[in-house]
């Protein structure tokens, strides 16, 4: 599985969502599951719409998902948590005109249980290193500086697989 850095990074729409790949068989990809996608608005965004200079752009939801994987031998199921926000999309003609506009929401995930695979760990890896690698899949999306850590420490665990004295 190469690694395509844009799917961890974009936020998504409901009719789009990243082609991840299956943290079970590693070969399917995760799609919706029918009917599962819930999101509400925040308390604290509708607290904003009451300041008279308030504008879509304000909102900000939370969301829910269930994704399946569409391997039909998995069918793993991959719960995703996170913030949800609403940007104007803007369609413009070949010669610079707006053409159409509309606001749409947008989800950046927090969390996936179980954890998506960033990158593809090789089956022969110390269980010391595995294991400190895979926390850092539980964490890349809510803490980028965690996730690192713990990439830290599955170095320093090969390291002493390795026999390397600290």
């Amino acid at each position: 599985m190469p690694l395509d850095r844009s799917l961890w990074k974009r936020p998504f729409d409901k009719e789009s969502i990243p082609a991840w790949h299956c943290p079970a068989c590693k070969i399917g990809l995760l799609d919706l599951k029918e009917d599962s996608f819930k999101f509400s608005e925040t308390p604290q965004s509708k607290e904003w719409r009451k300041d008279e200079n308030w504008e879509p752009e304000w909102m900000q939801y939370c969301y829910t998902a269930t994704l399946m994987c569409n391997n039909k031998k998995c069918k793993e199921e991959v719960s995703s948590c996170g913030y949800g926000t609403v940007e104007l999309d803007v369609k413009y003609t070949s010669d610079g005109n707006i053409d159409d506009y509309a606001y749409r929401e947008y989800f950046t995930p927090e969390f996936f249980i179980p954890p998506l695979l960033i990158f593809q760990i090789p089956n022969d890896t110390p269980e010391s290193v595995s294991k400190a690698i895979l926390l850092s899949f539980k964490l890349y999306f809510c803490s980028p500086e965690s996730a690192l850590n713990h990439i830290r420490i599955s170095i320093e665990n090969l390291l002493t697989e390795e026999g390397i004295k600290r």
